[in-house]
């Protein structure tokens, strides 16, 4: 704490002389401890020392010798410095040409050390949110295969675009020449560059123009909570009518809407919970989860559907496979993902969900993707077959599977385009992309009900029934209390032809909703 009023106290004065270069107080310390590690690296050379190390409260600095037969160097060693956040490695491929090798971790010059950047052409103000890393060696210059990766842990986590700067002595600023980011996390952001300085993040704040957020947050909360109530609705109705609309492709539709309010409820409840990193990273990866096991579920029902209209005679039930398929696969999916980045990228400084660089988007977009192109090509399939179909029984199943056919009409389009503007939303934050990807996020589960519950004759026939049912109950239960205890049932004679209408008008309302599949 001394040393950083110390320095502040340096800067300040520089403010006040007017120093037209910029150069803080904090600068000239880089300045300082560079030239105390080269006095350091000369001293081990005359006094045949390996390694040295200098830690204090607010910098840990280390010097070591290298020699031919040494490996990457990755700093701090496993469970070394453990207060330290930021990290580096150096691949052997990077060593040829050197003999000794300087890093300086300073902890506490972000809010101190100037955060002015070259080719800041939007007047935006940066500011230091990490670590200051300094890594020096010679002879590197002369290594044109040379890299190094940097891992720098924030020491302050504020919303905005973290990008790779090192400082550039020439123009006493920070530059981004030569770096480029390669993982952004909720706690640090890793780097790749191609020459040695002192290195740092810096965040930029989002440009976002025209936007309310009250506005967008009031939107995301109505309409998904909109679209859950809806798909409420519609788990409590084919639950209730069960009995009147079986099938698998209901016990499907049953899955995919409580798969959705799964969704809808982590994503209102957690997905800017960025404050602790474990909460962060189990929400993000429970969104990951259940938004692979909707895509599973629709990729189920557009195979049942496919099946039915395809394959009518085709009789065994499908869902001891698809379901376990549809709710295993995303989970085998999602355990591969954190095992193989041991979790990095679950979350980031302003979401809690997968990280867009890195490749761990992909284990998302891939099977996604996949899943929506397969869908496509079933749905073009069963609705050429259904607008050919001629057959009395082929008119039935194409009546039994029309709101199947029309949700995935409107889900796969709708599904594809909240997924793709979302990719945008996270990575350029353009205040269109906000309102688009909020409204269509909301847009699924109402989908769902109008398509399966307000749009569809099945369901409402099946609530005729149900409610003809319970009149008839009712009326009959009044009547047998009527009957004298000593009079015969009187028997009703119909017509052959009456006979026949009734029992083709049972035989279709029993096929309300019904695949051609055997539950059994």
């Amino acid at each position: 704490m001394r040393n950083t009023l110390s320095w502040k106290s340096i800067e300040d004065n520089n403010d006040n002389k007017g120093n037209e270069k910029e150069k803080t107080g904090a600068a000239e310390v880089l300045q300082v401890v560079g030239r105390y590690i080269e006095v350091i690296s000369k001293s081990m050379n005359a006094s045949n020392d390996v390694s040295k190390t200098v830690k204090a409260a607010n910098i840990v600095l280390h010097v070591s010798r290298l020699d031919t037969n040494t490996s990457d160097i990755r700093f701090p060693k496993e469970h070394e410095h453990e207060d330290i956040k930021s990290s580096i490695l150096l691949p052997k491929s990077s060593l040829s040409q050197s003999s000794t090798f300087s890093t300086v971790v300073y902890k506490n010059l972000s809010g101190i050390l100037s955060s002015n950047n070259v080719g800041n052409e939007s007047n935006t103000q940066s500011f230091i949110s990490s670590e200051v890393v300094a890594v020096t060696m010679d002879n590197w210059e002369t290594n044109l295969d040379f890299s190094i990766t940097l891992t720098l842990g924030y020491v302050q986590n504020k919303p905005g675009r973290p990008n790779c700067n090192f400082w550039n002595t020439s123009s006493f600023a920070w530059d981004t020449f030569g770096c480029s980011l390669s993982n952004s996390t909720t706690f640090s952001s890793t780097c790749t560059c191609n020459h040695l300085t002192n290195f740092a993040i810096l965040i930029s704040p989002w440009v976002e123009k025209n936007v309310n957020t009250f506005v967008l947050n009031l939107i995301s909360i109505i309409g998904c909570s909109v679209s859950m109530l809806g798909l409420i609705i519609t788990v409590v109705l084919h639950t209730a009518l069960w009995r009147y609309m079986r099938s698998d492709r209901i016990i499907l539709l049953l899955n995919l809407s409580c798969a959705l309010i799964m969704s809808y409820a982590i994503f209102l409840g957690g997905v800017d919970r960025t404050e602790n990193k474990i909460v962060c990273t189990t929400i993000a990866a429970l969104l990951q989860y259940v938004y692979l096991v909707v895509f599973f579920l629709m990729l189920a029902e557009g195979i049942e559907i496919a099946v039915t209209v395809l394959y009518v005679f085709v009789t065994k039930s499908r869902l001891k496979w698809m379901l376990p398929c549809a709710w295993g696969c995303p989970a085998v999916i999602v355990g591969v993902s954190m095992g193989v980045t041991q979790m990095e990228g679950y979350g980031n400084k302003e979401f809690c969900w997968i990280s867009l660089q890195g490749g761990l988007i992909w284990s998302f977009v891939g099977p996604a993707a996949i899943i929506i192109i397969v869908n496509l090509i079933l749905l073009v399939l069963v609705i050429r077959t259904m607008f050919q179909a001629k057959t009395i029984s082929e008119r039935s199943t194409k009546g039994k599977t029309e709101a199947g056919v029309r949700c995935l009409c409107v889900l796969l389009p709708l599904m594809g385009s909240t997924w793709v503007i979302g990719l945008l939303y996270v990575n350029e934050r353009m205040a269109w992309v906000q309102y688009v990807f909020a409204v269509c996020n909301s847009l699924q589960g109402l989908m769902i009900f109008i398509c399966h519950c307000l749009l569809n004759p099945q369901l409402r026939a099946a609530l005729k029934r149900r409610a003809k049912k319970q009149s008839s109950s009712y009326f009959s239960t009044n009547s047998t209390s009527a009957v004298p205890r000593n009079s015969k049932p009187q028997s009703i004679d119909l017509t052959d032809a009456e006979r026949r209408k009734d029992v083709e008008g049972m035989e279709q309302n029993d096929g309300i909703g019904m695949s051609t599949t055997n539950l059994g």
